[in-house]
C-alpha cells in the first residue's frame, strides 16, 4: 500500500492517479501533435520524480518504426498491454497507445496488478475478440473505470484523443479522494507477475519504482 523511492515511503492516493495519468495523457497529446506514437505505453515505462512528476520513456519501438518504418518493427512489447489491432499486426499509432494508457491506469489504481490476470497471454486476442474488457477493480471507482472503458472500445475511432483523455481526467480528479490511501488485497509477486503478463523477469528487476 506504500511506495518507496529512495528510502522515502510514499502513499499513493486516487487524486495521484489521475494527476500521474493526466502527465502522460499530455505526453501523448505531444506525440500526436508531432504525429508520432510511443507504441509501449505501461508503468515499466513511466519514471517518477520525487514529486510526483512523471516522464515516460521506453520510447525504443517508436524510434525503430519512425527510422525504418512501421514494417520493420522487431521490438516486441507484452501482449496484454496492445491494442486488438497491434495484436492483428496492424502498424502502431496514437490510437493504439489509447487503449494501452487504460490498462496503465489499471496498473495504477490497482498498484501494479497484473492485467487480465485470468488470461493466459496466449488466449488475450480470442479473449478481446469476443468484445471482452477487464472488470472494475475494487480499489477503482467508477469514474475512472469510465476512463478505462473509453480507452479499450474495439474501434480505434471510438477512443478518445490524447485531449479528450485529458480532460476527462481533469473532470473526474475534482471529486477524486485525495487523504484515502489506495488498498489492495495483496502485493504482487514478481515471479507470478511474469507468469501471468508473459513479462520477461529480467525486466522485472531495476532500480525503478515500480507502480
Amino acid at each position: 500500500d506504500v511506495m518507496t523511492m529512495d528510502n522515502f515511503p510514499y502513499d499513493l492516493t486516487e487524486r495521484q492517479v489521475y494527476e500521474i495519468g493526466q502527465q502522460v495523457a499530455a505526453a501523448l497529446a505531444y506525440l500526436e501533435q508531432k504525429k508520432l506514437f510511443h507504441g509501449d505505453i505501461a508503468a515499466r515505462n513511466v519514471l517518477l520524480h520525487h514529486n510526483f512528476t512523471a516522464k515516460l520513456c521506453g520510447f525504443g519501438l517508436a524510434y525503430e518504426a519512425h527510422t525504418y518504418g512501421a514494417s520493420s518493427v522487431t521490438e516486441m512489447v507484452p501482449v496484454k498491454w496492445q491494442a486488438p489491432e497491434r495484436l492483428l499486426k496492424n502498424p502502431p499509432s496514437i490510437k493504439a497507445d489509447i487503449w494501452s494508457f487504460g490498462i496503465l491506469l489499471y496498473e495504477m489504481i490497482t498498484l501494479g496488478d497484473p492485467p487480465y490476470p485470468e488470461v493466459r497471454p496466449s488466449d488475450i486476442l480470442p479473449y478481446l475478440q469476443r468484445r471482452n474488457i477487464m472488470k472494475q477493480p475494487s480499489s477503482c471507482q467508477q469514474a475512472m473505470y469510465s476512463i478505462m472503458k473509453s480507452c479499450w472500445q474495439w474501434n480505434a475511432t471510438d477512443r478518445p484523443s490524447p485531449s479528450d483523455l485529458i480532460q476527462s481526467l481533469q473532470t473526474a480528479m475534482k471529486t477524486s479522494n485525495d487523504q484515502r490511501v489506495l488498498q489492495v488485497p495483496e502485493l504482487v509477486v514478481p515471479e507470478l507477475y511474469a507468469d501471468v503478463t508473459g513479462v520477461a523477469m529480467d525486466s522485472l528487476v531495476s532500480d525503478y519504482t515500480v507502480l
